[in-house]
């Protein structure tokens, strides 16, 4: 993450896009000196917005995300899927009908990987028709598959905070005005932010067109000279649960995932 400051406003959908993810916050940071924040990437027609500014412990705000044009991460098609990886075991090599065979990816026996595998293939695990378990199985997956990292547990009682803070945010069109004015506790330690999503399951499952909240998420650490803060949180090996809250009751959908220790 980077260093503290109020959050970047999320991206917003523009014209035939879908909203990017709003900016990951957490706390310790004071607002003011230094800087202000940038705001999120706004969609260019046809594409999807870059996730908003991240915000993190003692000092100021970095720049937001930018504008992914002309279409949204992984844009013409879903990613290939090879072998994933799995915790506490080495990779496999599976052969499929005809033949083909694909190899999984390095192994976890030897613990958490530095950082993620490099364009890591995220698949998330099926729905279990509960979205606040779909999301922590999402982040639990994406963690395993790409950094060999342990789960999170599910911060049940951090839920209803966190679905308070997404109504919240969604009523006053702004990424983690629920976080910052303390609305509500247990709020955790750090926010990230899905703001003005088309749908509850556009946070979690991703479509050929683009990838889910979630995964666009991860995949900041593709691009080092953009915007690291929700895969920092993400990937954080100092948080041992996350609470996950929505607000699907208006037009679009906003999404939190309050993380703690």
């Amino acid at each position: 993450m980077v260093a503290g400051g109020s959050p970047g406003s999320g991206g917003s959908p523009g014209s035939g896009g879908s909203p990017g993810s709003g900016g990951s916050l957490a706390t310790g940071g004071s607002n003011g000196s230094g800087g202000g924040v940038s705001t999120g990437g706004e969609a260019s027609g046809g594409g999807a917005a870059g996730t908003g500014g991240a915000l993190a412990t003692g000092g100021m705000t970095r720049a937001g995300g930018r504008t992914g044009t002309g279409g949204a991460v992984g844009t013409g098609g879903s990613r290939n899927t090879g072998g994933s990886l799995s915790t506490g075991g080495t990779g496999t090599t599976a052969t499929g009908s005809g033949g083909a065979t694909g190899t999984g990816g390095s192994g976890c026996s030897s613990g958490p990987l530095a950082t993620s595998i490099a364009n890591c293939v995220i698949v998330p695990p099926p729905s279990t028709g509960d979205y606040h378990q779909d999301c922590v199985d999402t982040i639990n997956k994406i963690r395993a598959d790409c950094m060999c990292l342990p789960p999170l547990a599910r911060w049940t009682e951090g839920e209803a905070c966190a679905d308070q803070m997404a109504e919240y945010d969604s009523g006053q069109n702004t990424a983690h005005a629920g976080f910052k004015a303390r609305l509500c506790t247990p709020g955790g330690s750090a926010q990230c932010e899905c703001p003005g999503w088309s749908s509850v399951s556009s946070i979690t499952q991703g479509t050929s067109r683009m990838e889910s909240c979630l995964a666009m998420m991860w995949h900041e650490v593709d691009d080092p000279s953009g915007e690291q803060g929700h895969y920092q949180a993400m990937s954080s090996k100092t948080y041992t649960k996350v609470a996950c809250g929505i607000n699907s009751s208006a037009t679009d959908v906003w999404a939190v995932q309050n993380y703690s220790r």
